[in-house]
């Protein structure tokens, strides 16, 4: 019996350390799960914010694109109406074209003339 005893003696001395070890387990288990929960929302948020920061500069993007697109299409009809207009003038640029083509022979005739002109002077100075 005395060996009974003692061996449940010493079996009651083994498990208060291992109940004390289980329970110290489940708490840093615990708090290491709690831990580690917080972890994961943390990149969970962090992860759903830079999500949203995309979709905002989608967004901009989408905004900007639709803004450039507006101002080509108005180039292109000040382009059409500047062509419109260039071709509205292209027969009076053709009149001024024969003009200045006129101009030049008057011009050459009139050289010629007064060279002709200066040269009477002179036969009329020698006489």
């Amino acid at each position: 019996e005395a060996k009974n005893t003692a061996s449940a003696a010493a079996d009651t001395v083994a498990e208060a350390p291992a109940v004390e070890n289980n329970e110290k387990l489940r708490e840093v288990t615990g708090d290491m799960f709690e831990k580690l929960s917080a972890l994961l929302l943390g990149e969970l948020r962090s992860s759903s914010e830079d999500y949203v920061l995309l979709e905002q500069m989608n967004a901009l993007t989408a905004k900007k694109y639709s803004e450039m697109a507006g101002n080509a299409e108005s180039l292109t009809e000040f382009m059409k109406q500047l062509r419109e207009k260039y071709d509205s003038f292209q027969p009076f640029l053709e009149k001024i074209d024969q003009v200045e083509v006129g101009i030049q022979s008057l011009e050459e005739t009139v050289m010629q003339l007064d060279e002709y002109s200066k040269r009477l002077e002179f036969r009329y100075r020698q006489l």
